[in-house]
């Protein structure tokens, strides 16, 4: 495990990180710190989970798909959530699965992501239908009180053996 202090050594931070998660609030010092220059120190392949609210995070470098930079990924789970149709690169095809609950590319193609967008845009049935089930796959995965009772049961078969 390293360890990491200080505005000195956020660089150095970003450098090490292969999931960076921002659970940041928003204040004058937070405002636009994960801009272009900074989110293109995080390594090839990093992922970026942004919980955070407000402008922590230039969400405009992260849209224009800029390759030269990091993260490779970003948190689709939120716009799932709200209904909405999704695109992402990968593999991990838990949440998005493609053509089901969204569209997933497993890695970055800007010509196979216009076309994709373009038959959203054509088809608003598809990417209605798109958006129910990214939402009810969400719903389904991400309830509390369902992984809690998941859980419970998890840790009293522990306990009977």
């Amino acid at each position: 495990v390293r360890c990491f202090a200080g505005a000195g050594q956020f660089d150095d931070f970003l450098r090490a990180s292969k999931v960076l998660v921002c659970l940041l609030p928003l204040t004058s010092g937070t405002h636009g710190l994960l801009d272009r220059a900074r989110l293109s120190r995080l390594p090839k392949g990093a992922f970026l989970v942004n919980v955070a609210r407000g402008s922590v995070v230039d969400e405009a470098v992260l849209l224009r798909g800029e390759k030269t930079i990091g993260p490779d990924g970003i948190d689709a789970l939120e716009g799932m959530a709200m209904g909405l149709p999704v695109l992402a690169c990968g593999t991990y095809a838990k949440f998005v699965e493609d053509g089901v609950t969204g569209v997933l590319q497993p890695e970055f193609d800007a010509d196979a992501l216009a076309r994709a967008i373009a038959r959203m845009a054509d088809d608003r049935a598809y990417a209605r239908r798109l958006g129910e089930t990214g939402r009810a796959r969400v719903l389904a995965l991400c309830d509390g009180a369902a992984r809690a009772t998941d859980l419970l049961a998890v840790w009293r078969e522990a306990v009977r053996t």
